[in-house]
């Protein structure tokens, strides 16, 4: 019988090779060239000097409850795949997918704000926020999520947080939500970014009523995170966030090649079981994005995960204009 000192070694070795591609070390996340074989360019209309800007950090993920995901060479993982809070990536709070939420955002004090998708049952945004000793939540329902969507914002919150319902895409599609918060980007709680965290069924009238909901905020910096189950960037939904001017924080800093986001250890991949599909977006407005990179990203499929989705780590930059800070 194995002890349970080295369920404890077994985890952490886990969540130190999960956390590789959050510190830059999977390839296919450091930095690189557009295809024009230009340098990755900063949103439009907004040249600076980088070293002059106050930088702030978002994760993005979707976290599949916290129950992890199966895999099929065997080994220990430290976890065991379910909706056994005690026992799974969750762990009730100690699990390896607890441990990387900590990693990624809770012992980074950039990391202004963490926007949850399928945070339901264990992994909710409120035992998120106790966990990381971040100061709010929103919505402020009893788990901290709607649709199991949340964020969990470090330094808290301007104001109170707004739940839309969005369009249906058919008759049988559940019901898919945007929950926008105004974010305190800063521990003076000087600067604030509205953050909107959304996860699509993945149609255009989705698309639609997002970009007419954040219209209202055009006068502070925007923030939009979530699974948008669209694999095709250049697809009718992704593309309606670009024609309103929203910046791709992934094509902005590598292109549009590469960063899947999903799905592991499914019948799909290259070789079976990888990530294979870019569905889980950040998009912005108002902001220069200065990097991107993924964590849960990095081992081998077939190996047991945290998740099933990798998540998203973006830094943005502010700039001081006349006028511009909220």
């Amino acid at each position: 019988m194995r002890t349970r000192s080295w369920r404890a070694q077994a985890a952490a070795a886990a969540v130190a090779a999960l956390l590789t591609a959050a510190c830059g070390g999977a390839a296919g996340d450091a930095e690189t060239p557009s295809a024009s074989g230009r340098a990755p360019e900063e949103e439009p209309g907004r040249p600076g000097d980088p070293d002059s800007l106050e930088t702030f950090k978002i994760l993005h993920w979707n976290v599949q409850s916290g129950f992890g995901k199966a895999g099929w060479t065997g080994g220990d993982a430290g976890f065991t795949p379910g909706s056994n809070c005690k026992s799974n990536a969750w762990g009730d709070g100690r699990g390896p997918l607890a441990e990387a939420l900590l990693a990624t955002a809770g012992h980074d004090p950039s990391v202004v704000a963490v926007t949850l998708n399928e945070a339901w049952t264990c992994a909710t945004p409120r035992r998120v926020r106790t966990l990381l000793g971040f100061a709010a939540v929103a919505p402020d329902t009893a788990t901290g999520e709607v649709g199991g969507v949340g964020i969990v914002a470090r330094h808290g919150l301007a104001g109170p947080p707004e739940v839309v319902a969005l369009p249906r895409c058919s008759d049988d599609a559940e019901p898919r939500h945007v929950v926008r918060a105004p974010v305190f980007a800063d521990a003076a709680r000087r600067r604030v970014v509205q953050v909107f965290a959304t996860h699509w069924t993945g149609c255009t009238a989705e698309a639609e009523a997002t970009v007419r909901l954040m219209e209202p905020y055009a006068s502070t910096p925007r923030i939009l995170a979530g699974d948008l189950n669209v694999k095709d960037a250049s697809a009718a939904p992704v593309a309606r966030l670009a024609a309103a001017r929203y910046a791709d924080a992934w094509v902005v800093r590598h292109g549009a090649a590469g960063g899947p986001t999903a799905t592991w250890n499914s019948r799909y991949g290259s070789p079976r079981g990888s990530l294979y599909k870019r569905i889980d977006y950040a998009f912005s407005s108002a902001l220069a994005v200065r990097s991107v990179s993924r964590v849960n990203a990095s081992g081998e499929p077939g190996e047991a995960k945290v998740a099933d989705h990798a998540g998203l780590v973006v830094e943005y930059a502010h700039r001081d204009r006349e006028g511009s800070d909220p």
